[in-house]
């Protein structure tokens, strides 16, 4: 006998497609044209400059970051200056927070090229990515803790000693982070010196490893509070501070002028090829 459903068979399911089609176009298509992309390049690295002047301006000028207070101050001395200061410190590091956000950008392009140059498996690339994030969260919190030290004139100078020694050794004893930067930024930069799409000359990778070395120095403020190695000292502070500056700004302008070879030359450079080949087949 022969049933309801035989007679009217359930017809099957439209046959879907082997896959979305748009899938494969959206996954491969670049999100900014080239110009545009272009464009956020050039900003990341100008970011690098804005952070240098909001660092000037808010640390070195208005938060006392040129003459630092002596770490051998008595508690009613370091009080005394903080409430005498009170107003540009705490202006002065809050500017100092928003350079550290512009020098967020710049990590992250200083990362990407030399991701392009690294090719696959980018390892020194993301190591000098994460040293730089850690060096903006280590500044920010030595920051906060300064605006904090200022933030009552009339605390206790026990409380402000203790947030002003706090912030000094999160901002010199977390160097480790920032020579891991610099010796990642070198290496790659040394290994790509003869290419016509390097980063910078050698030497550029040379004088990183230098400041690396040198940044090393400000461990020893944790051991003295007067000398050459205090916090206020020539070499435990200023040398330290002058060779990083140096190499930032060098690091800046040979991004740059990598960016101008690039758009006059109208390509990509050839890792940067491979590495999107690796990520559109990731998407696949």
């Amino acid at each position: 006998m022969a049933t309801p459903t035989d007679a009217h068979p359930v017809p099957p399911p439209p046959s879907s497609p082997a896959g979305p089609p748009e899938r494969a176009t959206t996954a491969s298509a670049p999100l900014f044209s080239a110009s545009a992309r272009h464009r956020v390049e050039v900003f990341s690295v100008v970011c690098g400059p804005i952070f240098t002047v909001c660092a000037t301006v808010g640390w070195v000028i208005l938060a006392q970051g040129l003459l630092p207070f002596d770490p051998s101050l008595s508690a009613d001395a370091l009080a005394a200056a903080y409430a005498e200061h009170h107003s540009g410190i705490v202006l002065g590091c809050t500017i100092m927070l928003i350079g550290c956000g512009f020098l967020t950008f710049w990590i992250a392009q200083l990362g990407v090229m030399l991701w392009t140059l690294e090719g696959r498996r980018p390892v020194l690339a993301i190591t000098q990515m994460l040293g730089g994030l850690g060096v903006v969260a280590f500044v920010s919190s030595a920051c906060c803790l300064w605006i904090g030290a200022a933030y009552r004139p009339d605390a206790a100078p026990g409380v402000v000693v203790a947030l002003n020694d706090a912030g000094w050794f999160t901002f010199v004893l977390t160097w480790p982070g920032l020579s891991v930067q610099l010796v990642a930024a070198g290496l790659v930069v040394r290994a790509a010196r003869d290419r016509p799409d390097r980063l910078a000359p050698g030497w550029v990778g040379t004088y990183c490893f230098v400041s690396a070395a040198v940044i090393a120095l400000v461990a020893l403020p944790a051991f003295t509070k007067t000398g050459p190695f205090a916090w206020n000292g020539v070499l435990g502070y200023y040398v330290p501070l002058i060779m990083w500056g140096i190499s930032f700004e060098i690091l800046s302008w040979s991004m740059l002028q990598t960016l101008r070879r690039r758009a006059a030359g109208g390509a990509e450079p050839a890792a940067a090829a491979s590495v999107a080949a690796v990520a559109a087949g990731s998407a696949s």
